[in-house]
């Protein structure tokens, strides 16, 4: 293996993938991650932030296979599902939260685009049209499910031609933890991160922004989980952001997305998605192996920012 440590991580874990999600990514059952779990432990030791920031500081070398779990957008099947299967294993991980979104104030526009695909084939083709005419497409559904974190309006405009009450479909949905379930995960010894306020593409935004979207998630955590650390998520992926956001912001490990890759920015560990189709953990580890060799051999394996 080209890496000893390891960093794995997932979304949500339930048996009945939400209907916001399903188009958008495979999601594990919990049979499934109950065997992930056992196969990471008997390979690996669970690791605690506190030998991530020692793994970190040692150059990102680690003396004996070591595995530290997260997962991103903190959705209430982390407290239902996941934080009883992580307390009978003894697991330790991290819970990227959006703030913008915890007790379901708000939702994930991705989240919005795939709740109205789901009600497309309902459409009479008078509306299918008008859809066809605010996305400048014949293709609507694929134009919803593209739509970017910039085009949000364009949702909220289809979601009035589809007559469909986005505020509803939330409250009834309630896809997320609310702050009393995230401060019982901190007090259960889990660490708590920021995955910025409401999930943009960072590649997308000014760096002002960019550091806004930071700086003002890892406030919400200070002030409501009290926190003693500083760990963030990027949301979707840290590509295209440049060294100048890394001067500006200082945290003491920033997580990516990018499986197993080498980067110059000494705190920050890139994580390997979880949720790829019915393959097995051991699978899935055994292919980011590969994948990371056939790149050392071009010398592709690592991560250039300007």
């Amino acid at each position: 293996m080209p890496h000893n440590t390891i960093f794995p991580f997932y979304h949500l874990v339930s048996d009945d993938t939400p209907v916001y999600i399903r188009p958008l990514y495979p999601v594990r059952n919990i049979k499934t991650f109950r065997k992930d779990l056992e196969f990471l432990l008997s390979k690996y030791k669970p690791m605690h932030l506190a030998d991530v920031q020692a793994f970190v500081n040692n150059g990102k070398r680690g003396n004996k296979p070591a595995f530290f779990l997260s997962f991103d957008d903190g959705l209430k099947e982390i407290y239902e599902n996941v934080r009883p299967v992580l307390l009978e294993y003894g697991v330790p991980a991290a819970f990227f939260i959006n703030p913008d979104f915890v007790g379901n104030s708000n939702w994930f526009y991705r989240f919005q685009a795939a709740s109205l695909i789901s009600k497309l084939d309902k459409l009479p083709g008078t509306q299918w049209k008008m859809l066809s005419n605010i996305f400048n497409t014949n293709n609507p559904e694929a134009a919803i499910l593209k739509a970017t974190y910039a085009q949000k309006h364009l949702l909220t405009e289809a979601a009035a031609i589809m007559e469909v009450d986005l505020d509803d479909l939330l409250s009834r949905f309630k896809p997320y933890m609310t702050a009393e379930q995230i401060v019982q995960l901190h007090n259960d010894g889990f660490y708590i991160g920021g995955h910025s306020m409401d999930h943009p593409v960072y590649a997308d935004l000014s760096l002002a922004d960019q550091t806004a979207q930071t700086q003002h998630s890892m406030d919400y955590i200070h002030t409501h989980i009290h926190t003693d650390y500083d760990i963030f998520a990027f949301p979707f992926t840290e590509y295209g952001v440049n060294t100048a956001f890394f001067d500006a912001v200082k945290m003491d490990v920033f997580f990516g997305t990018a499986g197993m890759k080498n980067d110059p920015v000494t705190n920050v560990i890139h994580r390997i998605p979880m949720e790829t189709g019915n393959y097995s953990a051991r699978s899935i580890i055994d292919k980011q192996a590969l994948y990371y060799m056939v790149k050392y051999i071009f010398n592709k394996n690592r991560i250039y920012r300007s």
